[in-house]
């Protein structure tokens, strides 16, 4: 065994004295497995982060039309019958739906079947009133 060992040392010296140059299979399978690594560690990062920016997205979107809507209802004293009256129009990326009754108006938003956020605005109710009951009121 010793002397297998030896034999194969000096083939591996005879060939780097003569100039050869290159990795070994080990080396390359290491670098292989450490792109593997880094790979399976990036992919969920990156997938979690999109889902962070849909869900941004879709946050943004519902504030936005809530400051579109108050502000026609500032300069007009009445709710706009849709969205696009207040001059606000929703990117068609996102899944956008306005409703409004009386004086009470409901916004929700999310982005491909994601989390849903919602927004509401009651001036003609009494008391506490949970987004939900309101939009719930507000739809009809």
């Amino acid at each position: 065994m010793f002397t297998a060992l030896n034999q194969r040392l000096s083939a591996l010296r005879n060939r780097v004295s003569q100039g050869e140059k290159g990795f070994t299979l080990i080396e390359l399978l290491i670098v292989v497995l450490i792109i593997g690594v880094l790979a399976a560690i990036a992919i969920p990062i990156f997938i979690n982060v999109q889902a962070t920016a849909r869900d941004n997205t879709a946050k943004t979107t519902v504030t936005d039309a809530k400051t579109a809507v108050v502000a026609h209802y500032t300069a007009t004293g009445e709710l706009p019958e849709a969205i696009e009256d207040s001059g606000f129009v929703p990117s068609e990326e996102v899944d956008f739906d306005y409703f409004a009754a009386g004086e009470a108006f409901c916004i929700s938003a999310s982005f491909d079947g994601g989390r849903v956020f919602k927004t509401t605005d009651s001036t003609s109710t009494e008391g506490e009133q949970t987004t939900e009951t309101a939009c719930t009121t507000a739809a009809g």
